[in-house]
């Protein structure tokens, strides 16, 4: 499975496993499953605070809102270290 995502000419492209998440009984929702690193190009398309643009192994294109997200990433970011 893989998902492409781009944002303001940023691009990045996840590759893994796709599960049924753990409630997915509740939600009908699967996950993608990967490790990256903090520097992976994916960090830097999610704080661009443009929308970005889902692609890949999905049934159709999405679109995320950005509202949030780039403070939301710095955050996880940081805890990460």
């Amino acid at each position: 499975m893989n998902l492409h995502l781009e944002s303001q000419g940023k691009t990045a492209t996840l590759e893994g496993v796709s599960r049924r998440s753990e409630d997915s009984e509740m939600t009908g929702g699967t996950e993608l499953v990967t490790e990256v690193r903090a520097d992976a190009p994916v960090f830097a398309v999610l704080q661009t605070g443009k929308p970005v643009k889902l692609s890949g192994s999905l049934p159709k294109p999405v679109v995320w809102s950005p509202q949030g997200m780039a403070s939301a990433v710095k955050t996880f970011l940081k805890a990460c270290k």
